[in-house]
């Protein structure tokens, strides 16, 4: 039998038990009462974290969740080129000031932040 890691929860998955489909697409928050030793729990409650409810646990799933959707999703080599483009725009559009030009994005920065900061 072939069991995952959920990245999201850390939990063990049957492979062929999976099927997120079947997911509510909510975030819910269940109170349980103990039945007693060995006796198992039962629900009480049932309330969606989405009403504002946990704020905290919201910001942990979110981050959690960027991180997979960029692991699942995002096109590395595409965002080298994205950089590539960003800093070619900054060049040029500062080559009057700046005519040699920056070798990274950092530099960029780093300068025109301390070039504002003697402005204001």
């Amino acid at each position: 039998m072939s069991q995952f890691i959920c990245p999201l929860c850390g939990k063990f998955v049957s492979v062929s038990k999976y099927d997120p489909s079947d997911f509510k697409d909510d975030i819910l928050l269940v109170e349980v009462r103990g039945l007693g030793r060995g006796r198992g729990v039962e629900v009480v409650g049932r309330y969606s974290l989405l009403d504002g409810e946990e704020t905290h646990v919201l910001g942990q799933i979110r981050g959690r969740v960027s991180v997979l959707y960029a692991l699942l999703f995002e096109d590395f080599e595409s965002e080298e080129e994205r950089y590539d483009e960003i800093l070619h725009d900054i060049n040029e559009a500062l080559h009057g000031v700046y005519p040699e030009g920056f070798s990274d994005l950092g530099e960029a920065s780093e300068r025109l932040l301390e070039e504002y900061s003697e402005l204001v």
